[in-house]
């Protein structure tokens, strides 16, 4: 988790986040699926 954090921007509560796809040293490359219980933004 800690490596996690340190490559991308988002905290909780933001953390906004479904599958981490790739890390790289200058970030992350992560999906995120918007579902229709959800709020909206």
């Amino acid at each position: 988790m800690e490596e996690i954090l340190r490559s991308i921007p988002h905290r909780p509560p933001f953390l906004f986040i479904d599958e981490i796809v790739a890390i790289r040293e200058e970030g992350a490359t992560c999906k995120r699926k918007i579902r229709m219980e959800e709020p909206p933004f």
